[in-house]
């Protein structure tokens, strides 16, 4: 059961703010992308960090559009624009991964909004933002395992090289102990 607030009958870029997706479609935009956006929006909708997250959009009159890509991601443009990318088969991917995405572009346009800009060539701003969102995926991830049953996040989190991360945010390690081992693992790559 989904806890969209207006009902399933109202346009899902209704749901994020005015703007909606940009227009007109183009060979790039992803055929499913209305599906993409409702489902990940409808899962976020069901953790308490996605519920924190979701206002955002309309507070920001976000844009969200999906593309096709060769794996899911994300990317934010200023403080109102986020892009996710999918691969075209659409039925193979994990949803909870897009939501996932979607939920640190949502945190990505509140950085943005809110000064905290990644800025070319300074390191700790580089710092700051990565910890912060992969606190946050470290949180979207525990709390879908929580709520939803979902383990294959935990998987991608060890697939990015966070896996012990996850596991300091699971022991409730502090602020401190995790950035530093997040700077750690992105000082590696």
């Amino acid at each position: 059961m989904t806890t969209n607030p207006s009902g399933p009958d109202k346009d899902i870029h209704t749901e994020f703010g005015t703007k909606g997706a940009d227009a007109p479609p183009s060979q790039f935009r992803h055929p499913d992308e209305a599906k993409i956006i409702k489902s990940a929006y409808d899962l976020l909708s069901e953790i308490p960090a996605g519920k924190e997250l979701i206002p955002i959009a309309k507070e920001r009159d976000c844009r969200i559009k999906v593309v096709i890509g060769r794996e899911p991601n994300v990317f934010t443009h200023g403080d109102d624009r986020i892009t996710l990318t999918c691969p075209k088969l659409y039925g193979g991917v994990n949803p909870y991964e897009m939501a996932c995405n979607l939920g640190i572009g949502l945190r990505e346009v509140e950085l943005n909004y809110n000064g905290n800009q990644l800025v070319t060539g300074d390191i700790s701003s580089f710092y700051r933002r990565t910890v912060d969102i992969v606190i946050l995926m470290c949180r979207i991830v525990s709390e879908f395992h929580d709520v939803k049953g979902h383990t294959k996040l935990i998987d991608l989190m060890t697939q990015l090289g966070h896996h012990e991360v996850y596991g300091l945010y699971k022991s409730h390690a502090s602020y401190d102990v995790m950035k530093e081992k997040i700077i750690s693992v992105i000082s590696k790559h």
